[in-house]
């Protein structure tokens, strides 16, 4: 049915592919009552309806449907009463088109009805391109800062063909769409000189043809690379020391990607001991290295600097710091200008100048001589001024090392010794001797001087009892650098005085070396002679040895029994100390001793001395000498309270034994044991305790005390104030007092009492 033929409006019905559409339809009488008879759909280019509603001799709205035109989209059409109509449902693209509605009533005239039905297609998915047609997912590519970025929208199908949009943010762009020849839809996006604050900005393509449809979106977000922003040294001081080490610290922000670091010190690249750290958002670039401060005199020029490895042309962001260089002072000592030191004397004026180079400037210097400090001293003939040292009329004692050593806040530091050698004249080092000598021996004498230079020519006089003053012969002497030696022979009645006088290449010495020879004798008499460490059986002697006569000299000590005037030891010693071991206990000795040389034997000093007596009560219990007086007492009482109880014991089981095997001549043999054990007594060492076998053979009439005791000891005046206070201290009753009766001496004492 042609459309143009009809003088109807037209319908405009609009729907979305795979959706449904209702096509409205004039089916509604004018008349009331009247009857819908039939109702034709057609298709502008169709002459034949594809669907029919017959409604003839049915009741109303129970006619029959049909559809019959193979191109008319069958099985999806029905028909709507309410409004009437004809519902299309899942449209295709190519159900577009013009639709005409004929509907006949039963007693109206026939009403048509032209619809324009307009089938969308949703926009295909946006694809987002760069320059090089590469398609952006998420992130573009890096992007320079200040360069200019550049991207595409496309969009491949809708109709009516969508509309792209670009946002920034949610921010609307202004950009133009274009439709390609083959349709595609395209939206092209230009940011010019990109900005650090476009980083990771959201760009969103949108395609949207009409409100009917959901709109189809992508975005990316805006990738840069990015110069380092800022970057700093850290953890450094500005003055530093020399030789010490300190971390430093290097921090570089802003670059994307992550900066790379490097260093240099006074314009040298670091290369060795950096650590690199990066953090993990990778904004934050950390550099360190161990920073060991140079030997220098100047500042060290430390930088770092950070550059993003993907703009080499961007200039680099770095810091620079200038370090103080504190070091110990650099002392060097040098003789004054004008002073030769090869060619000082004695008299000369000698300066020192002491170089310092330091950082902190040094707050003292000192000066040493032969390592001792020194201080300004007229009377010495010091002047020291700040940094000079100044030795006026310089003397040979002042000859040696100097040094001078300064100080600053970084340390202490001390020059190399410089010698000053002072040249003077030969000096004796020992101006006047006395030597002895053997008429008709040759002599040796040894001139000895100090000089500088060293090298001396000597000469030799003599002065004699029996002639006249005499240059001695050079071929009787022989010299060596500073010292000469003369081998001369002086006969027995002469005394005489020899000089020696030396010269080199400053003089003459001034004072000559004298020597006052004087004949041998023999060595004078030992004087102060002291006898010590004293023991039982050894003792100790030391004397003061007198004049030597001249010669070497030994020193002879004899010794003598006092009771045989029998020569014991026999001891000769380079020194007059002698001691004596392997003496006999509590003798007397009769001590001589006296020095000798080739001309004899000097005076004999004659000595009394006598070895320890060996005391019972120290060997059978000991008390120490700081126990004092009264520990003494009191083991001495029980000393003899030990010995009673023993000797009681055995002597009443000897009287006992006795008792029953006593014949008439038994005094007899008791008389034969007594001089028996006489005789063994005497053999007996002091230092013995008799057993108690050897006490059983005693005389049943001894006392009781007397026969536990050597009777040699008895005798001793040490051992009866001993036995004294031993048997007092006791407190024994009078009557066992008696019992025990008394050393012989004690007993004439105290029966002269009584």
């Amino acid at each position: 049915m042609q459309i143009t033929e009809l003088s109807v409006p037209v319908h405009t019905a609009r729907g979305v592919v795979g959706g449904d559409v209702t096509l409205p339809c004039a089916a509604m009488s004018p008349r009331p009552g009247d009857k819908l008879e039939l109702v034709l759909w057609y298709r502008h280019d169709s002459s034949s309806p594809f669907y029919t509603y017959d409604g003839r001799g049915q009741p109303q709205r129970r006619g029959k449907h049909m559809t019959d035109d193979l191109s008319a989209p069958r099985g999806r059409v029905g028909l709507t009463f309410d409004p009437w109509g004809l519902e299309v449902g899942a449209l295709q693209e190519r159900d577009a088109g013009t639709y005409v509605c004929r509907a006949e009533f039963e007693a109206s005239s026939t009403q048509t009805s032209v619809i324009q039905l307009e089938v969308i297609v949703p926009p295909g998915e946006p694809l987002v391109f760069d320059d090089r047609r590469r398609v952006v997912t998420n992130w573009t590519s890096a992007v320079p800062e200040g360069r200019s970025l550049f991207l595409t929208c496309e969009v491949s199908q809708g109709s009516p063909p969508p509309t792209l949009t670009w946002t920034l943010n949610g921010r609307e762009l202004d950009t133009a769409t274009s439709i390609a020849v083959d349709g595609t839809v395209r939206s092209d996006l230009e940011m010019s000189r990109v900005t650090r604050a476009d980083l990771a900005a959201q760009l969103t393509c949108t395609a949207a043809n009409t409100n009917l449809t959901t709109s189809k979106a992508v975005s990316v977000r805006v990738d840069m690379v990015l110069a380092p922003l800022v970057t700093q040294i850290r953890n450094v001081p500005l003055a530093v020391s020399e030789g010490r080490v300190y971390q430093v610290t290097c921090h570089s922000s802003g670059s994307r990607p992550p900066a790379a670091i490097t260093w240099t010190l006074d314009d040298r690249k670091v290369t060795s001991g950096i650590v690199e750290k990066i953090s993990a958002g990778g904004n934050l670039t950390t550099s360190s290295f161990s920073l060991t401060v140079p030997a220098v005199r100047r500042p060290l020029r430390l930088r770092c600097s950070a550059r993003n490895p993907h703009l080499p042309l961007a200039p680099a962001s770095g810091d620079t710091k200038h370090l103080v260089v504190y070091y110990k002072p650099i002392v060097t000592l040098e003789f004054g200008r004008n002073l030769d030191p090869n060619r000082i004397r004695e008299g000369n004026d000698v300066y020192f100048e002491c170089n310092i180079q330091a950082h902190p400037p040094v707050d003292q210097v000192q000066w040493l001589h032969k390592g001792r400090w020194l201080e300004p001293s007229r009377q010495e003939g010091i002047i020291i001024t700040a940094h000079s040292l100044v030795l006026p009329n310089v003397s040979m004692a002042q000859s040696g090392d100097y040094a001078c050593q300064a100080a600053n806040a970084e340390g202490r530091s001390r020059s190399r010794p410089v010698a000053l050698h002072v040249l003077y004249a030969p000096r004796c080092e020992q101006p006047s001797q006395v030597l002895y000598f053997l008429p008709g021996r040759p002599v040796e004498v040894t001139c000895r001087v100090t000089s500088e230079p060293a090298k001396v020519r000597f000469k030799w006089v003599i002065n004699r009892s029996t002639a006249e003053r005499e240059t001695i012969d050079v071929n009787r002497f022989t010299s060596s650098g500073r010292s000469s030696v003369l081998r001369y022979t002086l006969g027995s009645a002469e005394y005489a005085v020899i000089a020696c006088r030396g010269s080199n290449a400053v003089g003459l010495q001034r004072q000559p070396c004298v020597f006052q020879m004087l004949p041998a004798s023999v060595p004078g008499q030992l004087s102060e002679c002291d006898i010590h460490n004293q023991t039982v059986t050894s003792f100790e002697l030391t004397c003061e040895e007198g004049p030597s006569g001249g010669l070497r000299q030994h020193f002879v000590l004899t010794v003598w029994r006092d009771r045989h005037k029998q020569l014991v030891h026999n001891v000769t010693s380079e020194t007059p100390h002698f001691r004596l071991d392997g003496l006999a206990a509590g003798v007397n000795f009769t001590l001589q001793v006296y020095a000798a040389n080739e001309k004899g034997r000097g005076k004999i000093t004659t000595l009394q001395v006598g070895t320890l007596e060996l005391m019972l009560d120290r060997v059978a219990f000991s008390v120490a000498p700081s126990a004092g007086p009264v520990a003494a007492v009191l083991s001495g009482a029980v000393l003899a309270v030990l010995m009673l109880a023993v000797c009681v014991l055995v002597t009443l089981r000897r009287r006992a034994g006795a008792a029953r095997r006593r014949k008439p001549d038994a005094p007899s043999a008791a008389s034969a044991v007594d001089k028996e054990e006489a005789s063994g007594r005497e053999q007996m060492g002091p230092d013995i305790v008799p057993s108690a076998i050897e006490m059983s053979h005693r005389s049943g009439d001894a006392p009781l005390v007397r026969s536990c005791l050597p009777e040699g000891d008895i005798s001793s005046p040490y051992y009866r104030q001993r036995w004294r206070a031993a048997v007092d201290g006791a407190g024994l009753p009078v009557d066992t007092r008696l019992l025990a009766g008394s050393p012989p001496s004690l007993r004439s004492t105290e029966d002269d009492s009584r």
